[in-house]
């Protein structure tokens, strides 16, 4: 038998789970068209990660192009050694804010943000990278 605390604290912690769980679910939609996404974008930095010092596979010689028929390629030293599938949605996090994502075909998705000619990627997890990345 269980005790009463400890089947509140359960039914507590059930209802707190759903809470977080379902309180950000939006309607997700497909963005249209990005004109200023699509493009071929070179890595400037990295931050974060558990040790905060930043991704260290990624350096300045590298850069990602998106398509907008949801293809993205990685280059090294103009040397394509990669690609994908991509996927752009919007979406609302809890508090109501517009949130940008990008969904890969096999990779985490991220957080993404344009100001000017600068793209910021960043990863969906606490731990995880951002990235600053300059149009080329």
């Amino acid at each position: 038998m269980i005790p009463k605390t400890v089947k509140k604290y359960l039914l507590f912690s059930v209802i707190i789970t759903f809470f977080f769980e379902f309180s950000g679910c939006k309607k997700k939609t497909q963005v249209a068209s990005s004109p200023d996404f699509f493009s071929e974008w070179k890595y400037v930095s990295s931050s974060g990660g558990l040790t905060g010092s930043g991704d260290p596979k990624v350096s300045n010689e590298q850069s990602i192009e998106f398509k907008d028929n949801g293809r993205y390629y990685f280059y090294n030293k103009d040397k394509r050694v990669g690609s994908g599938k991509f996927k752009l949605e919007t979406s609302s996090d809890a508090a109501g804010n517009t949130v940008d994502k990008i969904f890969y075909e096999n990779e985490s998705p991220q957080t993404y943000s344009i100001s000017g000619q600068t793209l910021y990627l960043n990863a969906v997890s606490a731990d995880g990278f951002s990235y600053v990345l300059e149009k080329k």
